[in-house]
């Protein structure tokens, strides 16, 4: 194959053997899923419910900066929009959200409104920084309920439909 001394025997033979791996993994997938699941994948849930889910984040599986990115791209302007947020086993992310007639209070995934509050005004929503949780708060630094995140960070939280 690539001189004269070599037959094109053994290029045969690699080439049968990792054909036949291929084949023979491909099988193994489509017959034991936890084979499939080993080689491939799980897909992830990052966001249910408007909220960011906490088992990822302290695992540490993702970064608030990746998929607040992915999620802008897709036209999404705060959490409260997104029911559910899936990263799939290919790399893509996958949104489900939620109607126009349902969207909630959510944390906003946007630069400018992502500051944390100071002070805080009364009836207005917050949503936690770290986990997305929105709750009506007394002070500025209080803990959230959800997460016990110790930073403490709140930013007014928004409810702006999507627009389509």
């Amino acid at each position: 194959m690539f001189t004269e001394d070599l037959p094109i025997i053994q290029a045969v033979i690699i080439m049968s053997v990792v054909i036949g791996l291929y084949r023979l993994c491909t099988w193994f997938m489509m017959k034991y899923q936890p084979f499939e699941y080993l080689l491939e994948g799980k897909p992830v849930y990052i966001v249910e419910n408007g909220r960011l889910v906490l088992e990822k984040i302290k695992e540490g599986k993702m970064s608030h900066d990746e998929f607040f990115s992915e999620m802008r791209r897709q036209g999404v302007e705060h959490l409260g929009q997104v029911r559910i947020g899936l990263l799939e086993v290919n790399g893509n992310f996958s949104l489900v959200l939620y109607p126009l007639d349902d969207t909630r209070y959510g944390l906003p995934l946007f630069p400018k409104p992502y500051q944390a509050v100071q002070q805080v005004q009364p009836d207005y929503h917050y949503a936690c920084m770290y986990c997305g949780n929105v709750a009506y708060l007394t002070q500025a630094h209080e803990l959230c309920n959800r997460c016990h995140n110790k930073s403490r960070r709140w930013a007014k939280a928004i409810n702006n439909e999507i627009v389509t």
